[in-house]
């Protein structure tokens, strides 16, 4: 429908601590990830399979990150399900 839906973190952890919670068996699996880097920033895309009991939705994801003190942290995490 063309939606778009965001959420804090906070929200983004309840929303997925809920979905696991269910009981039902899920799993995501990815393939056709690509990592591109320069210097301190990285993109990450990747075709994902979710399955969620009996319902499988297949989408893309992409991650942007930035590495500060020594480590990798996450700016943005997007994903939208194939149509």
């Amino acid at each position: 429908d063309g939606a778009v839906t965001t959420w804090n973190l906070e929200a983004f952890l309840a929303r997925q601590a809920s979905v696991f919670a269910t009981g039902k068996p899920i799993r995501e699996t990815m393939e056709n990830t690509h990592v591109e880097r320069t210097g301190p920033l990285a993109g990450v895309r990747s075709d994902f399979t979710w399955t969620d009991g009996e319902v499988v939705r297949h989408g893309r994801l992409m991650l942007q990150l930035v590495r500060a003190g020594g480590a990798w942290k996450i700016l943005a995490l997007t994903f939208s399900y194939g149509e």
